[in-house]
């Protein structure tokens, strides 16, 4: 179990109305961490297509005590769990703003958020929604997303209210929360079920950690006054803190403290008033002091510690590593489903808008590849499909986030005159991006007397627009899945550069034929091999197999294979319309070792090494 649990015990002195003697009472707390949509908090945040959210905690508190000699036990349950919506937050500042989906439809949204429920009250009954971020600002946006489609879900088993937590305690400030006492809770006396806690608070802010917590913990105290009273124990009025006050806070700011450290890996904020029930000076400048160090911990040593969860729980294989090691963060595992996922309809789409009617399609792969024709190393990079058919090879630029054909080359088959295959290593930087197995390419060559070269009525439109204007959404309000196909410069292996569209001459040079010509060649990098991607979906809590059907590659253990696969198609496609004569797929190096050592700076090579420095520790 991940999570926290501590046994404690406190005195109840006498009281002249209700006993005569000491009452000993054990207290216990116990906290549940949710093994799915596990990781720290800019790395997971919000649901998952599965319904699992980020941050989900069940805490339960169990009380013993002995009256009368009967023994009497009491348990009662609480939620807390990331808003059910997609949703992101970048781990950049003090307080970054959170931000939905932009690739998320509404439907989307509204499926997750019933299916979420649906398991959640299937298990705990019916819920009362509490919701803490605030109502304006940054968090507003957010806030206002999840009321709205809680309205609309409308269901009579999650009921949403909302509490401004820092609108409300301004000024260091508590105000007492209302309670609903229609849940009740679990009492045991004497092996009796006497009544039993018929539905759950669910409590969340932005973090469900340090607002959470003093609100469970409140909530919780009511609770344990009421059951005290149920078995006539009643807690003496004093001015002074008593030893219940004592040990109740010591627990559940010591909860508090642990899911913040899982989770954000420092001691909650606002611990001050959960321990001793008063806000102060003191208390506030310690939450500055952890809020500086949860933006340190966010900002570098969190990457390395979700590779190691994704690892633990066996969402990743050891290429997670690698991959850190690359690019100094890793691809939460339902990105990696959804990337697939992404590249299989863009495949499908270059079909649809590409194929002339009646052209047999053979294979289709997502490549990376140098943005211009006729180079090996380009200033930009992007991720293009190349489509096979029995009668030509399709080389199609595509913008992965409105979904369209930017501009393709079609190649007749009869024309390609030779193919080499070898290592494409574009950044000697790290073991992995050395690595020949996992490194691999293959460059075609053709003549291009009967080469075909279209650019698509979007991209013309595109190319037209006002300098500086942009038919994208900005990169930082996309998820990570759609990114990762997006991102450009030194993130290699994740896709497609996309900082501003072309004018419409430098998209048609981009696929014109050097003068004096009669050849052109393209080259392509296999993208990264995860043999991760083809596992069960169960292991993220489904019961239905993945395997994405677009990819012929998942039989393929590395890169090398990869292209080997990809190279033999080729070459049979060739073979079978006369072509593909002599030695038509030779052995020969993209881009070695030592031209990628040559081309890197020394700028790059410090770059890297300080922002390891950072992220490792050395």
């Amino acid at each position: 179990m991940q999570g926290y649990y501590q046994v404690a015990r406190f005195v109840i002195p006498p009281d002249p109305v209700t006993h005569d003697e000491d009452v000993l009472v054990d207290y216990v707390i116990i906290s549940r961490r949710s093994r799915y949509r596990a990781g720290l908090r800019y790395q997971r945040r919000g649901i998952d297509d599965d319904a699992n959210v980020a941050n989900f905690v069940e805490t339960e508190t169990i009380m013993r005590v002995n009256r009368l000699g009967v023994e009497n036990i009491f348990a009662y349950v609480q939620l807390r769990g990331s808003i059910p919506l997609f949703w992101t937050q970048t781990g950049y500042g003090l307080k970054p703003p959170p931000l939905l989906a932009t690739d998320r439809t509404h439907a989307q949204n509204l499926n997750v958020l019933r299916r979420h429920f649906d398991k959640s009250v299937a298990l705990y009954g019916p819920h009362t929604l509490l919701n803490l971020a605030e109502q304006h600002g940054k968090e507003g946006a957010v806030t206002d997303a999840y009321r709205q489609y809680m309205q609309e879900l409308d269901s009579p088993d999650a009921r949403y209210h909302e509490y401004d937590f820092h609108e409300e305690t301004k000024g260091m400030k508590f105000v007492p929360l209302f309670f609903f006492d229609t849940q009740g809770y679990l009492w045991i006396s004497d092996n009796i079920i006497m009544s039993q806690q018929k539905g759950v608070w669910r409590v969340n802010c932005i973090d469900c950690l340090d607002r959470t917590n003093v609100v469970q913990s409140a909530f919780a105290r009511h609770v344990l006054n009421k059951q005290l009273g149920a078995v006539a124990l009643l807690n003496p009025q004093s001015e002074t803190r008593t030893e219940t006050d004592i040990v109740f806070n010591d627990v559940w700011a010591n909860n508090g403290d642990s899911i913040s450290r899982a989770y954000a890996g420092t001691s909650a904020l606002k611990g001050d008033f959960t321990r001793t029930g008063r806000r102060d000076l003191s208390g506030m400048l310690n939450d500055g002091v952890n809020s500086l160090a949860r933006m340190y911990t966010a900002t570098f040593s969190d990457w390395f510690s979700q590779a190691v969860i994704d690892f633990i729980l066996g969402y990743r294989r050891l290429s997670v590593f690698s991959e850190f090691l690359l690019k100094l963060q890793s691809t939460d595992p339902r990105d990696l489903i959804r990337l697939s996922k992404i590249r299989a309809e863009a495949i499908a789409t270059s079909v649809s808008r590409v194929l002339p009617e009646g052209e047999r399609l053979l294979s289709g792969w997502t490549l990376f590849a140098p943005r211009e024709l006729n180079k090996r190393i380009g200033d930009k990079f992007e991720e293009k499909v190349l489509l096979l058919t029995a009668k030509a090879l399709y080389i199609v630029s595509y913008d992965y986030t409105l979904e369209k054909v930017k501009i393709y080359t079609r190649v007749p088959l009869e024309d390609i005159l030779s193919i080499s295959q070898g290592v494409y290593i574009l950044s000697p930087l790290e073991e992995a991006s050395r690595d020949p197995a996992q490194n691999a390419g293959f460059v075609i060559t053709w003549r291009n007397t009967n080469q075909i070269t279209r650019v698509t009525s979007y991209s013309i439109r595109n190319s037209l627009e006002a300098p500086g204007s942009s038919p994208t959404p900005p990169l930082a309000g996309l998820p990570a899945a759609r990114r990762s196909v997006i991102n450009a410069g030194s993130k290699l292996s994740q896709g497609l550069s996309r900082t501003k569209v072309p004018v419409l001459s430098n998209m048609l040079s981009n696929a014109t034929l050097s003068p004096g010509s009669h050849t052109t060649f393209g080259s392509f990098k296999v993208l990264p091999i995860d043999p991760a991607r083809t596992r069960r979906e169960s292991s993220f809590g489904s019961s239905v197999d993945y395997i994405d059907a677009a990819d012929e590659l998942s039989s393929a253990s590395n890169c090398q294979e990869a292209a080997e696969m990809i190279v033999d198609n080729i070459r049979r496609a060739c073979e079978d319309i006369g072509g593909a004569q002599g030695e038509f797929v030779k052995k020969e190096d993209v881009v070695s070792l030592a031209e990628a050592q040559r081309m890197t700076s020394v700028y790059a090579k410090m770059e890297y090494g300080v922002k390891r420095l950072l992220w490792l520790g050395g």
